[in-house]
Order: C-alpha cells, then structure tokens, then sequence
C-alpha cells in the first residue's frame, strides 16, 4: 500500500502543472523533475464559440503519438463588453483543456489574432469591437485618404443593420486585397497597432486584464495546462510613421517588450507556475529573423528565464498554401523546394541559438500550411528532421488541414521522440525514407543520462508497429539497462542505473499508414 500511495504522490507532483524549461530546447521539465517534450497540433476556432474537440481528433493525435496542443482563445469571445467577460465560454475552453489532459494530452494557451480587429476584415479573430478601432481623424473614416484598405485598395463598404457597430469607420467590404496578410500593412491597420503598443486610452491593461480573466477561469489549478503565449504574430506597428520597425529587432524592442512585461505581471500574479511563451515579430516566420529580445527585456527578466519559451513560426513563403502564388514549371518548383529547404535550416538553427541566447526554452509553435504534394510532404520531412537536431518541440498548424490532408501528409508527422525522460537528452536525431538494398527505412537516435531508475518512455512512430509485420531493429546500451514495448502507447520504455549514459537505435521499414481509415473508438 505504501508503495502504491508513493507512486500516487509521484504522479500528482509530476501532474502539477509546475513546468520549467531547459534553455536552447524544446524539453520542459515537470515538477518532478523529468524532462517532457512536447509534439502536437493548433486548434484554433475563429468563430464564437470554443473549439470542441472531437472523437476523430483525439483519435488523430493518439495514432500519431501527439501529446500537446496550442490551443487558440480569442479576445473578442473573452470580453463581451469592456471589462465584461464570458463566463460560459471561459467554462467551454476549460473544459476542453481537462477532456484533453484526460486523454494525456497537454494544452498551451494562446490569445489568436490575425488582423487584429474586425475592422480590418478579422471577424471574430482579433480584438473586440470596442478596442482597436483606427483613428478617430477624417482620413481614417469612412472614404478617407487612410481609410482601410488603402493604399492597396480604394474603401468600398457594406450598408445597413450590421455596418451600425462599425461606426464612422463604415463597414469595409471584405477580399478586396490579392492576399489576405496584405491588410497588415493598410494604412489603418499599422496606426491602430501602433496604438495598441502605445497603450493609447488603456487598451493594453485592458488586453492584460483580459489575459488574467483566462488564466483565473482556465488555467488556474488546471494540471493540463503547461504554457501560455501571450500573442499571435504580432505585427510590427505603425511603418508609415517609423519605417526602421522593418529593421530586425527595433519592433521587438520597442513595441513587443513592453507590452510583453506588461502581460506577463498580470499573469503571473495568477498562475507563477505556467511558462511564458512569447513570438518575435510577425511570429518571426519571414520577418525580423534578428530578434530584439535579451534575458534582461525577455519577460520578467533574468530571474524568470527559466519559466520562459521562446516560440516562433515557420513557413516557407514559396510554397505556402494559404498565399497563392502564380503556378510553375517542374524545374521551377525543384528549385522552390530546394530554397525553401534551407531557408528552413536556416531559421530553425537560427532560432535555436536565439532561445539559448535568451536562456529560454524554443517551441515551433506554427509550422505546416503546404499543398498536398508529396514534394512539399518531403520538404516537411526535412523541417522536422532539422527540428529534432535542434531539440525543439512543435505544433503542426492545423487540425482542419491534418483532418484533410491525404495519408503522407500524416506519416510525415508519425515521427520518434523522447517523450518523457527521468534524466537529460543529450540529443535525438530521426532520419525518414533511407533506401537500402531497395528498401525504404525510418532510422531513430536518442542518447541521454538517466538521472535515477524511473523509466523513460521514447515515443515510437505508428508505422513501428505492429512489431510482427515489419522489419525492425533495436539497439540499446548500456547492456544492463532494460526496457519493455507497449504496443498501445506506440512506446519503448527504457530504465537504467542513475547516471548512465543510455544510447537507443531503432530502424524500422518505412510503412505508410492510413490513420483515418483505421482508427479505435475512443470513449469520453
């Protein structure tokens, strides 16, 4: 019974909620001092309402071995009214958050926005009405020189009931631009971001307070809850009146840190335990790859880098599926795909020195978005390799795309990790799609120092098993360490001797794998 009742407390310490991160990595460590990396997917709704999560999904992401989820709160479903906030829907989101962690997947928090506010053509994604409207001067209303979409576009405008809530502004007739991420740069848009940072009439206490509304109602004694990012790609300011916050570094240190350190206070006086994740710029995908944060600046300082993630974006502009571009030639898009994959290389190793600069952990919270080829699957297969080498941990952006998506879309994402580790990962590296002697093969390399007996569970891709059908090969020393195989959980679990060096190889035959084809009922 004793025994038992030490186990219990073992894991309520390691259910804590308590995390902290390893500076330069992905891995966070849990209250009991075990090392957690982290794998998973958005879920993001960008209409009223909380993203519910279905038996589907959760089927999705327990065949491919995912344990965590960047889980999308909109400001505009939090306030109803200034200083009014949404109870029932703050309810709804907590209960996702404790469904998931009932299904051993963990969640972080993230406020989403696109373009800010619905004047802008966001919808619900953004801000409420009542903040962050543009400027109340003749050129931002209604057929002026300013007014939203110029200059890329002459204002148009919708009339009657619904355009009352726009105000003088007028209700602006949305995709009228050729890509949706040019209303960033709108005249009206960069002013009222600018305003944002400037915390003109209160707005960012407002978005501060709004955050500690979440974090009391959901995240507050929620074990399932291990991070929270405090904003979505954040978009530079106002570049008509300041065109040095292009400049790599300035936006962040001028407008982001202060915001930044604004937010964390509120939060932390709530939840002291739950990291910080924080994006660069734009999320830093293409923008601002020099980034202007030091420990000093980062969030709460040198004495919370520990509680700190940095987190960023990635997406490969010449492919990304949500901005067309004018269709190409074969030898064009072999080219495409070759740029883009060290473009790729170039960011995830860039971002790494930056969290390990900043003593903070590094998450690719965003990353995916690509058309359904197998050129594009391949580029991807690459991304992750490069991510893994850097010990990052990652969301695939989105669940909607991954539902959709055809089978080697997924298999690209069915990938080993070091799950959870009693000890220190001194690193793990994954190569896909090995040919030898006219066989495809997956290969997987894990090292790392067991800290004490308990056992390490390395997450092994879905096409590993059933281990009868397919042609693979484990290696582990030291001799003496042990390990079992669950074929429920897709794991190895490896014990050993505190202090040893324990090194795993696993090469299995490369199988394709139809997920949605195949899945077992899961019952909430």
């Amino acid at each position: 019974m004793s025994f038992l009742l030490g186990v219990a407390c073992l894991v309520c310490r390691a259910l804590a909620g308590d995390f902290s991160t390893v500076p330069g990595t992905g891995f966070f460590v849990d209250g009991d001092g075990v090392q957690r990396l982290f794998r998973g997917v958005n879920l993001v709704r960008k209409e009223r309402g909380a993203w519910q999560v279905t038996h589907e999904e959760l089927n999705v992401m327990q065949k491919l071995g995912l344990n965590v989820v960047r889980y999308g709160v909109i400001w505009s479903n939090v306030e109803e009214a200034p200083g009014v906030y949404n109870d029932t829907y703050l309810k709804e989101v907590r209960g996702q958050i404790e469904l998931l962690y009932s299904h051993g997947i963990y969640s972080f928090l993230e406020m989403h926005q696109d373009l800010l506010s619905p004047f802008f053509c966001a919808g619900q994604d953004g801000s409420p009405f009542f903040y962050n409207t543009p400027p109340n001067s003749s050129e931002y209303l209604k057929g002026g020189s300013k007014a939203y979409p110029m200059p890329f576009a002459k204002p148009e405008y919708i009339e009657g009931p619904s355009a009352e809530a726009y105000g003088p502004w007028g209700q602006p007739k949305c995709g009228r631009l050729s890509q949706w991420g040019e209303s960033y740069a709108t005249y009206a848009s960069c002013s009222t971001w600018q305003a944002f940072y400037d915390n003109v009439d209160g707005v960012q206490d407002k978005f501060a307070a709004a955050w500690s509304a979440v974090a009391s109602a959901v995240a507050q004694d929620n074990p399932g809850v291990m991070g929270i990012e405090i904003l979505n790609e954040p978009w530079v300011g106002d570049i008509y009146a300041d065109p040095l916050l292009l400049v790599g570094g300035k936006a962040d240190r001028q407008n982001l840190v202060p915001l930044y350190d604004r937010v964390q206070k509120a939060l932390r006086e709530v939840v002291p335990e739950v990291p910080i994740m924080f994006e660069p710029i734009t999320g830093g995908s293409i923008m601002d790859r020099e980034v202007g944060f030091t420990q000093d600046t980062a969030p709460g300082g040198p004495a919370m880098k520990r509680k700190n993630a940095f987190t960023f974006h990635l997406y490969c502009p010449l492919i990304q599926s949500d901005v067309p571009l004018p269709s190409s030639g074969k030898l064009i898009k072999r080219i495409e795909l070759a740029v883009c994959n060290k473009f790729d290389q170039l960011n995830l190793d860039t971002r790494g020195r930056q969290s390990q600069m900043l003593g903070a952990g590094s998450f690719l919270s965003e990353y995916g978005s690509i058309p359904a080829t197998s050129e594009a699957t391949n580029m991807m297969s690459r991304l992750l390799s490069v991510a893994d080498s850097n010990m990052m941990s990652w969301t695939f952006w989105e669940m909607g795309m991954l539902k959709r998506a055809p089978d080697w879309i997924q298999n690209s994402l069915d990938r080993s990790y070091p799950a959870v580790v009693p000890g220190r990962v001194v690193r793990f590296t994954t190569e896909m799609n090995i040919t030898v002697a006219g066989t495809t093969l997956n290969s997987f390399h894990v090292e790392f120092v067991a800290s004490d007996s308990r056992e390490a569970k390395i997450q092994l891709a879905r096409s590993a098993f059933p281990l009868s059908s397919r042609r693979v090969s484990f290696k582990i020393v030291p001799e003496s360490a042990t390990f079992r195989l669950n074929s429920t959980s897709n794991a190895i679990f490896i014990a050993s001797a505190p202090t040893t060096t324990v090194v795993m190889e696993a090469v299995y035959q490369h199988e394709e794998v139809n997920y949605l084809k195949h899945l077992n009922a899961i019952q909430i």
